[in-house]
């Protein structure tokens, strides 16, 4: 599990760089015809692609609010700590949990309830922004798609 995590984060990486040098709307095309791997597809929509053009107050939006709302219940969910290190956190039930997003939105991760992980405040702190962590072997996540799809009709104004 571990070493697919790190292989696809150096993808991810790699393709960073490389999607700095090509054109966006083409890279977008690429990966509508299923020909751009999924590390690529999280490349595209990192905020170094709209930071620096007039875009960058319409895109924001895309990805929402940098915080989840606080929800009822919360102490009575577990910390998911399974789905990132394969282990389960020893924290008591009852412990509020926090909301993170699963894909950073620092790295341009939407704020959408399919981006939501329940972390106890000991493994949120260490998640962080860590992508090395993410769970590629899940596939695509179902706001991918989506964020690529706004992202890109946004990109077409300009």
């Amino acid at each position: 599990m571990f070493e697919y995590r790190i292989r696809c984060t150096q993808e991810y990486i790699t393709s960073l760089e490389l999607s700095l040098q090509s054109s966006w709307l083409n890279q977008y095309e690429t990966y509508c015809r299923s020909n751009l791997s999924l590390p690529h597809a999280f490349a595209l929509i990192h905020p170094w692609h709209y930071c620096q053009d007039s875009t960058q107050l319409r895109v924001n939006g895309v990805r929402g609010s940098r915080s989840f709302h606080k929800e009822v219940g919360m102490n009575s969910l577990l910390c998911a700590s399974e789905l990132i290190w394969g282990y389960k956190c020893s924290r008591s039930l009852g412990e509020e949990v926090q909301a993170d997003h699963l894909f950073p939105y620092s790295l341009g991760g939407q704020t959408v309830a399919s981006n939501k992980v329940y972390l106890c405040s000991l493994h949120n702190q260490m998640k962080s922004n860590d992508i090395h962590i993410f769970p590629w072997e899940n596939g695509e996540p179902a706001w991918l798609s989506n964020c690529l799809e706004m992202i890109a009709r946004i990109k077409r104004l300009t």
